[in-house]
């Protein structure tokens, strides 16, 4: 789903703006496509995806969420669903169902005139997924300046706790299947 190509959207904001965050702030979308690429990590989202409705771009805001030494509480997940699930939902797995029918069928599918349509609709898909993202990244920012600093230690300065980044992830997982999350553990 998430893939390196770089597409332009209308909610990009401008360079020298975009070039001063980065600077001051890691970047989500950055974040999700260095995860995405590592070993194992595309497959198994994928896999929670189709078998659990996992929301992929949820997912890796979850974790780039602790990543920064923030605490993900299921109130969090549930903003971020709020914020964004319709999109997700009514958008990008729209343009996804699309772009996965066009792999096989409805006739004339596939021949080389609908692969090329199938491409066009993935980058859509991954544009939406981007425009999410970065709907995702404001939120992530909002929670980074109105969060206190754990043990002295400044915020997005702190080591990621894994047994909370494993938590999270399982709440993240569960939360998806519609089944009560379990009490994340601290």
């Amino acid at each position: 789903i998430l893939h390196t190509q770089n597409i332009k959207n209308s909610y990009d904001k401008p360079k020298t703006f975009r070039r001063a965050k980065q600077m001051s702030n890691p970047d989500l979308w950055r974040f999700a496509l260095s995860v995405y690429k590592l070993d194992g990590v595309a497959p198994a989202c994928l896999y929670l995806q189709e078998t659990a409705s996992v929301d992929v771009p949820l997912l890796l805001c979850a974790a780039f969420t602790c990543r920064q030494g923030l605490h993900f509480t299921p109130d969090h997940f549930n903003d971020l669903h709020n914020l964004t699930g319709r999109w997700q939902e009514e958008i990008v797995q729209n343009l996804r169902a699309i772009r996965q029918r066009l792999k096989s069928a409805p006739k004339p599918a596939p021949t080389a005139a609908t692969e090329a349509l199938r491409s066009q609709v993935k980058a859509a898909e991954l544009a939406a997924e981007k425009i999410q993202l970065a709907v995702m990244q404001d939120w992530v920012d909002h929670l980074r300046a109105n969060n206190l600093p754990v043990n002295n230690v400044p915020v997005g300065d702190q080591q990621p706790d894994l047994q909370q980044m494993s938590a999270v992830l399982g709440l993240v997982v569960s939360a998806s299947k519609k089944t009560e999350p379990d009490e994340m553990q601290k």
